[in-house]
């Protein structure tokens, strides 16, 4: 019996490269079957979890590798299908999506053009994948991904990711890919939210470890905050606003600033929203309020996306590489990766 291997809900925080390591290890060597219903996720435990699977093939070039898409496999999902395997199926009713990887930067213009060195690097890698299975050239495949291409049903096989469809008894939907196609955006855009909260955690510690550090009393590394060893220095506790504020001149003012900033950053993404939703009347409502609560606009994408859609005729404006176009309503941020 082939090992069944199961690569569900988002890459690197529902599913992790330790539980992909898990049941490899357990298959000792047999054949496996790999089904994957993903938005995506960490662009480096896609990339693990990639070379996973390739490495258990060359260990184990007899092994059987079955590879199929049973929901939604965009971004790093996506890139994950095209590991080694010996057979590739999708579900006639599963989306499928590649795009360049986008990522959070923070720095002077040094560092953003190292970011996007790094991105586009990234998303030469990700292409050759793509080439290798498809056969497609590599200048088509970087157009589709410039353009974040999704695909439905048999549009997957026919675009050449996967060479066979699984069938299904049920009748025939003539609305099932406007269903599938809203339910992915909705779900990568949800994805992208949480990618969002992930990244921004990560330079908020970093904030504010170097903040402790210039306390007095404080010392340690951006990653440990440690006490002071006694004669150099007395922790310094401030009881009030008031009170850092006059110890703390300029650190307040740098602090208040940044808040200032961020809240005109806030409002602003979220009137772009509104304006680009501004013929949905329940999307307007949910923006005011969202404004008015200090929500951001990735809180509330998701819910106006639905109320977009729902409002709609068709599913809208997303290259779906067919003869339908429908494409997506952006979803708040946008930097992938």
């Amino acid at each position: 019996m082939p090992k069944k291997i199961n690569i569900s809900g988002e890459i690197g925080w529902d599913y992790f490269t330790s539980m992909l390591s898990d049941d490899l290890k357990a298959a000792k060597g047999e054949d496996l079957e790999i089904d994957i219903a993903s938005p995506g996720g960490d662009v480096f435990a896609g990339i693990e979890m990639y070379n996973m699977i390739r490495d258990y093939k060359r260990d184990n070039p007899k092994a059987q590798i079955m590879m199929t898409l049973k929901g939604m496999g965009a971004s790093m999902a996506s890139y994950i299908m095209m590991a080694p395997a010996d057979l590739r199926a999708a579900e006639d009713n599963a989306v499928f999506m590649i795009h360049n990887p986008w990522s959070l930067a923070i720095g002077d213009y040094k560092e953003m053009e190292k970011t996007g060195a790094f991105l586009s690097g990234l998303a030469s890698l990700m292409a050759d994948a793509y080439v290798s299975v498809t056969g497609k050239s590599k200048a088509e495949i970087q157009s589709m991904m410039d353009a974040e291409t999704w695909l439905f049903g048999s549009e997957i096989k026919e675009s050449g990711f996967v060479s066979e469809m699984m069938k299904t008894d049920t009748p025939d939907d003539s609305d099932k890919k406007k269903k599938a196609l809203a339910h992915a955006v909705l779900s990568f855009g949800e994805m992208k939210k949480n990618a969002q909260k992930q990244a921004d955690a990560s330079v908020y510690t970093q904030k504010v470890a170097a903040l402790m550090k210039s306390l007095p009393g404080r010392s340690g590394s951006e990653d440990t905050i440690q006490e002071a060893p006694a004669g150099e220095g007395v922790e310094t506790v401030y009881k009030t606003v008031a009170e850092f504020k006059t110890a703390q001149a300029d650190l307040y003012k740098e602090v208040a600033e940044a808040a200032v900033k961020d809240e005109r950053e806030r409002v602003r993404a979220l009137n772009d929203l509104k304006a680009k939703a501004s013929k949905v009347g329940a999307a307007v409502e949910l923006i005011d309020t969202a404004i008015a609560e200090g929500k951001s606009a990735s809180d509330v994408a998701v819910g106006v996306t639905s109320l977009v859609l729902a409002a709609a005729d068709s599913a809208g404006a997303i290259a779906t590489g067919g003869d339908t176009e429908v494409k997506p309503v952006r979803t708040g941020w946008a930097v992938e990766k």
